[in-house]
């Protein structure tokens, strides 16, 4: 079974590094916060990822605000969520990796390529290393992401996955019956009373199986908080247009160290777009200051580190 990598520069002068097996292709941006751009099913000949419609992605200042210059893909974010300030520092919007370049290296194994990539921060002193291992042979992956606080000061922190995946005829979204909560936290967004996973009331009285997606025209925005989780897994699931067959993305990880999976999802309802991200991570709800104050933020003090697995599997 054939396991190659390559690295060259796009039309527009990003950064590529491309993984591949007989069954997915992957193409990271280094300089891009590691973005995870672009997961072809090679089986269907299909992008996994969502991608905007018109922007493409572009190198920003650190710091930047994010929903402009969100083009999709997979990124992972830390510190925080919302670009909020606690005791004088500024926590940026999506966090501090996305924004700034990252540095990479390359080990080819002979079960599995390990794209390493290496990044700190601007704003809290701490380092990560992310190390994306394709095997040999399957439609799978891991992502180990490693945390340490450098500095002399605890770090309170959001750390989430952020994959954003096209809204798909057939779509659903599989979770364990977790405790969840769905916060009208943008403008248009639907709400409900606190529910076990998939079946809510929402505000208005109606009764609503979450799992099942609505129609990427209905104009919902989602804000979901899945706690207590379980079980170790959140899938996406979709009708293959050209066999009928289910399709899907899965990610696996351990829920006695992972707190909340976030969904954010937009059915045309924010800014006209059309994609859901099933968000695997620590920390909820998406305002730092009110998870510290609610004791639900993580917390990484002066010397430590932290790590976290995810495996996905695509189908």
């Amino acid at each position: 079974m054939p396991l190659t990598w390559s690295s060259g520069r796009d039309t527009r002068g990003i950064l590529q590094v491309v993984l591949e097996n007989d069954d997915l292709r992957l193409t990271v941006l280094p300089e891009l916060g590691g973005r995870l751009w672009s997961l072809i099913d090679l089986a269907q000949g299909a992008e996994v990822l969502w991608h905007h419609p018109t922007l493409q992605p572009h190198r920003v200042a650190p710091g930047a605000g994010y929903d402009d210059a969100f083009a999709g893909g997979w990124d992972e974010l830390f510190p925080s969520d919302r670009a909020v300030d606690i005791d004088g520092v500024t926590f940026p919007d999506h966090g501090e990796w996305w924004s700034q370049p990252w540095t990479w290296k390359i080990d080819e194994a002979e079960d599995a390529l390990r794209l390493t990539l290496s990044g700190s921060g601007f704003v809290t002193r701490h380092e990560a290393h992310r190390t994306i291992a394709l095997p040999r042979e399957g439609s799978r992956f891991t992502w180990n992401t490693r945390i340490t606080n450098t500095g002399d000061v605890s770090i309170p922190f959001i750390w989430r996955h952020h994959p954003a995946l096209p809204i798909r005829a057939g779509g659903r979204l599989e979770l364990p019956p977790a405790a969840v909560e769905a916060v009208a936290e943008d403008a248009g967004a639907i709400s409900a009373a606190p529910f076990t996973w998939p079946d809510a009331v929402l505000a208005d009285g109606t009764e609503r199986d979450f799992s099942r997606l609505p129609d990427a025209d209905s104009g919902e925005v989602w804000m979901l908080y899945a706690t207590n989780l379980p079980e170790g897994s959140a899938r996406l699931t979709w009708t293959g247009p050209h066999d009928g067959k289910e399709h899907g993305i899965a990610f696996t990880f351990d829920p006695a160290i992972v707190t909340a999976v976030t969904t954010f999802a937009t059915f045309g309802g924010w800014r006209d777009l059309r994609t859901i991200l099933p968000e695997v991570g620590v920390g909820y709800p998406a305002d730092l200051r009110e998870a510290v104050a609610a004791g639900t933020s993580g917390t990484l003090a002066a010397g430590e580190s932290v790590a976290y697995e995810v495996q996905v599997t695509v189908w």
